[in-house]
């Protein structure tokens, strides 16, 4: 095992800087806060958190803490015996952060006097001058001088005519009726607007916790249990089969009584349904217009940690170890893999209905919204039985009438409670139909 905790505290020069005379730590610290505000890295905290502690080991000489099982523990919190094999979340952060470098320096950070690149395969960072900027020697931080009066990035002074009148307001009325009529008019129609500001919808009060925290959102999904045919066995079949798919994608013909070795079967830890990317969609769409930030994960990319703080949406039930954790103690729970029991009340319960055709007729899902006393941080969950009832719940927290109907008739200070809203979704061909809300729980 790697040793984590004890690093040495000597500071040698970093190789990993490019040219004659490359940046100096205080220009790479100047580039680096740049970055971090820019708008490619403001939706992801956890690549913030990732390019600081790089640059920052770098820069004090710790090349030996850029390891990425050391990474792992150092930034995403993993125990200290995790296996990078079966958790790539260093690697796969590691390609997200390359992507974002990308996205800064082709708009925000074209003209960026100082470069940090992290290139494939290695988690070191490279700083460096690009060869077509200026010597930064050059530029100077002197601020620039304010504006002169009258420039038009300076408000213009009253005039003093105007200053007289606001000074006897009665003269200003008689003098100019017109113009103080008009000036009370766009008062009162800003007042207007203040107050159609306060009047919150339904919706924004549901969401109200997790739009005013100040982490970004979490879109979490489960992993379905599927299962694929080893390229070994793929290969075996091609070479005694006529495939015309050039690639590894193709379906096998299995005749009846085929066996099958259980070394051929491979598991496929990072599948997600369809219909979760379609309630993902709406959740979204609902963040995306109101301007609030989030990250998408799903399979081993999350900890413990990063439900303590950030906020989380959590998508599936049975296909998603998390919902099933933080919602199994509550009122409506996930039971047997196939419906939604009441804790209250065990004697009901409801399932998934199919017709004579094998055609899903009524399915069930569980809207939950849970706001973490100690650390404020909130969880919401929009999970069905089955797939159709995911989707519809997912539409059900981007649709602002359904939500207002949901809570109709609740007190008033139902937004400030924990809640499970217990939806019933009966089925049109193969998509959600309809929605009704069967219960709501508040406590």
């Amino acid at each position: 095992m790697e040793e984590v905790g004890h690093a040495e505290q000597i500071a040698v020069p970093s190789p990993l800087r490019t040219g004659s005379q490359g940046p100096t730590d205080l220009q790479i610290e100047q580039a680096l806060t740049s970055i971090l505000v820019s708008s490619a890295f403001r939706g992801s905290k956890q690549s913030q958190r990732l390019l600081q502690y790089l640059v920052d080991q770098t820069l004090r000489g710790h090349d030996g803490m850029l390891k990425e099982r050391i990474v792992g523990i150092r930034v995403f919190e993993r125990n200290a015996d995790y296996n990078t094999g079966d958790d790539p979340v260093v690697r796969v952060r590691a390609a997200d952060l390359r992507k974002r470098l990308a996205q800064y320096y082709s708009v925000e950070g074209a003209e960026e006097q100082v470069r940090i690149e992290i290139h494939p395969g290695s988690y070191h960072p490279i700083f460096s001058f690009p060869s077509s900027s200026r010597n930064p020697a050059a530029r100077t931080d002197e601020p620039a001088s304010p504006p002169a009066a009258g420039d038009a990035a300076s408000p213009p002074a009253l005039k003093p005519a105007f200053a007289a009148a606001m000074r006897h307001p009665i003269r200003l009325f008689r003098n100019h009726p017109a113009a103080v009529v008009a000036g009370l008019c766009l008062v009162a129609l800003i007042v207007a607007g203040l107050m159609r500001q306060m009047q919150k919808s339904a919706a924004d009060l549901f969401w109200e916790p997790v739009l005013k925290s100040p982490e970004p959102a979490i879109i979490y999904f489960g992993t379905d249990a599927v299962y694929t045919l080893s390229f070994e066995f793929l290969d075996n079949y091609r070479g005694s089969h006529p495939v015309d798919q050039q690639g590894r994608e193709f379906f096998v013909d299995f005749p009846p009584g085929t066996k099958i070795d259980a070394k051929d079967l491979v598991p496929a830890n990072d599948r997600v349904m369809v219909n979760d990317f379609a309630a993902a969609a709406e959740v979204i769409t609902f963040l995306n217009h109101r301007d609030k930030q989030f990250d998408l994960r799903w399979g081993h990319d999350i900890s413990p940690g990063d439900l303590r703080h950030a906020p989380v949406i959590l998508i599936g039930a049975f296909n998603n170890s998390l919902t099933l954790a933080l919602t199994n103690q509550l009122r409506f729970q996930f039971a047997g893999g196939n419906q939604i029991k009441d804790r209250a009340n065990p004697r009901l319960s409801w399932s998934v209905v199919w017709d004579a055709k094998g055609n899903w007729v009524d399915d069930y899902a569980i809207i939950s919204r849970l706001v973490q006393p100690k650390s404020g941080a909130t969880i919401i969950t929009a999970a069905g039985i089955g797939q159709e009832g995911t989707q519809a719940a997912g539409e059900f927290l981007n649709s602002p009438q359904q939500i207002a109907n949901a809570v109709k008739g609740l007190p008033r200070d139902w937004n400030h409670k924990n809640m499970q809203i217990l939806l019933h979704i009966r089925a049109g061909v193969g998509v959600p139909n309809s929605v009704s809300v069967e219960s709501v729980f508040l406590w």
